[in-house]
């Protein structure tokens, strides 16, 4: 038996989010007994995620208030710690994946002290390590977000070394279904098309104005019949009622239900309209379909629904989205969003009549409009439905996705085979955007790229000059030659990533894995560093192939649609 330790110390969404992972590693084929680390506060959405053997909560309040209050001193929050390493490590875990990406979690899974670790921890100085090659990319993704094309739900399944499982998973107990129907009942509901309203967000950035959420939902009625349910939390009631103050017949049920209870509700639904927060993946995660409202720091192609059929609406504007740490004055992407556009949408798939393109009319020039859905691989990604132009940066975006797919899984980045894998991606991606691409053969020079693996070269000619060397002291002037060397060519590689945007994925990965190098001996971390340049290396010779080949496959795709 293989006990292994989830770490998700998060909100609801995140929970259900890492469901796919845990069902995983219950089907990896090994026998595994799987423990979750939880925040206290969702533990009630843990209990219901199948395939967890041991549930183990943390109030973070009760560690965080008894320090904030006067006069209460350190010993509550140190007893109820203690309490909690003392019994992971009794557990005498094989295995601890941290998915929580934060330096409190990062402590946790140090002092869980399992003989393998995934993600986030400490070494033995204290100092933050990330373990693995899909951990050191989330951070990297965090980075270089206009280059990531990785919902989180896949991430975290890679992170843990378990395949995309398709879909999010909840329990729906008996009593949660009955309760749900009784306050459908209770509410003369029963028998009424439903539809789910999330108005709520985490940030005011995330949150569509009442006003044209209101107007969307109007506009809505006026062609097909429901009710409107809206949900939130009780700190959204207020917020829920302006909504419901709008909207004729709709109910307001914010604050009202536990989050299984929202699940079971949101079960009943037959569409949600949601801003992207918990509530969004409670419903993609009972198969409600969703029409996903993102706006301010919430990239649709890290976090929209995970699940298939399951439509997004994003800005058209330079600034989003937002950084996710910093506040966002002006909010002028809400405007972008058209209550016309969310309203044909819903009135489309509440009808089952939504078609899979639409034309590229002015109604949509605001907007980026994508149906969720799964590539052959398996993993997640989002497919446009406007008839828009292929541009370079999709292209590119789409090579570094087939690459990083086979090159963070221990696969060559690039390989003969792999041309008609990318043919037929290429393929894929001018069906989807359905018209001739604004790409030339020119447009992605390979100055850039030449430069990089040039430097890659270098370094790892200088890596492995002292990797010969070895403990060897007597060589001392030509050690510190080689380090001077090895400093410039790191500098020049960052120099070269902030000169050249679409480079940094590459170089941000290339030094996240330094930052994890261990051990002290000058070979070991010769050796170490020599590696991390030959995968640099690999990976800026396979661009441009991958590249190459999709755009053949595109080529091919015009030609034929050209002849026919």
């Amino acid at each position: 038996m293989k006990r292994v330790l989830v770490i998700n110390i998060a909100r609801m969404g995140d929970l259900l989010q890492s469901s796919p992972l845990i069902r995983g590693l219950k089907s990896s084929g090994e026998e595994v007994e799987v423990t979750l680390l939880v925040s206290a506060a969702f533990r009630d959405v843990a209990v219901a995620i199948p395939g967890v053997d041991h549930l183990v909560s943390l109030s973070l309040k009760g560690v965080i208030e008894p320090l904030a209050l006067p006069n209460s001193g350190m010993q509550p929050a140190y007893r109820l710690l203690k309490g909690l390493t003392d019994e992971l490590q009794s557990r005498h875990f094989d295995r601890v994946i941290n998915i929580t990406h934060t330096h409190y979690s990062a402590v946790l899974t140090a002092l869980a002290m399992g003989a393998e670790t995934t993600g986030m921890s400490l070494d033995n100085q204290g100092y933050r390590v990330v373990y693995g090659d899909w951990a050191n990319y989330y951070f990297n993704s965090c980075l270089n977000r206009a280059f990531n094309r990785f919902n989180l739900v896949d991430l975290h399944c890679r992170i843990a070394g378990v395949k995309p499982a398709g879909r999010l998973y909840i329990n729906l107990s008996d009593e949660s279904r009955r309760e749900a129907a009784d306050l459908i009942d209770e509410l003369h509901l029963t028998g009424r098309r439903l539809v789910g309203l999330v108005p709520g967000a985490s940030t005011p950035e995330k949150q569509w104005p009442v006003e044209l959420f209101a107007e969307a939902v109007n506009e809505t009625l006026r062609m097909v019949g429901f009710i409107p349910v809206i949900f939130g939390s009780p700190r959204e009631r207020g917020l829920g009622d302006r909504l419901a103050a709008l909207l004729p017949e709709a109910v307001n049920l914010c604050g009202r239900t536990t989050p299984i209870q929202l699940a079971a509700l949101l079960d009943r639904c037959q569409l949600c309209i949601t801003n992207d927060t918990g509530p969004m993946h409670v419903a993609a995660t009972v198969g409600t379909p969703v029409i996903d409202i993102s706006l301010g720091s919430a990239l649709s192609h890290e976090t929209a629904p995970y699940g298939e059929g399951h439509m997004v609406v994003e800005p058209c504007i330079s600034c989003y989205p937002c950084h996710p740490k910093l506040r966002c004055t002006h909010l002028s992407c809400h405007p972008k969003i058209p209550p016309s556009v969310v309203a044909r949408l819903a009135a489309a798939m509440l009808d089952g009549n939504l078609p899979a393109r639409l034309p590229d009319d002015p109604e949509f020039a605001s907007v980026n409009i994508f149906r969720t859905g799964f590539d052959p691989d398996g993993w997640w990604e989002l497919t446009p439905i406007l008839q828009r132009p292929l541009t370079r940066k999709e292209l590119f975006n789409q090579a570094l996705r087939e690459m990083w797919k086979r090159a963070l899984d221990g696969m060559p980045p690039w390989a003969p085979e792999y041309h008609e894998i990318a043919a037929r991606a290429g393929l894929d991606l001018i069906r989807n955007f359905n018209i001739e691409p604004q790409i030339t053969s020119t447009d992605w020079a390979n100055a850039p790229l030449s430069e990089l693996v040039s430097l890659a070269d270098n370094g790892l000619s200088s890596a492995m000059e002292l990797t010969r060397i070895g403990g060897d002291t007597s060589q001392i002037d030509r050690i510190t030659r080689l380090g001077a060397r090895l400093r410039e060519t790191d500098l020049g590689l960052i120099r070269l990533g902030y000169g050249n945007p679409e480079l940094m994925p590459l170089v941000a990965q290339f030094t996240f894995g330094k930052d994890n190098m261990s051990g002290w001996q000058l070979a070991s971390l010769a050796r170490q560093t020599a590696e991390l340049y030959r995968n640099l290396a690999a990976w800026g010779r396979a661009l441009p192939d991958w590249v190459a080949a999709l755009s053949w496959g595109v080529k091919q795709a015009v030609s034929a649609e050209a002849a026919a």
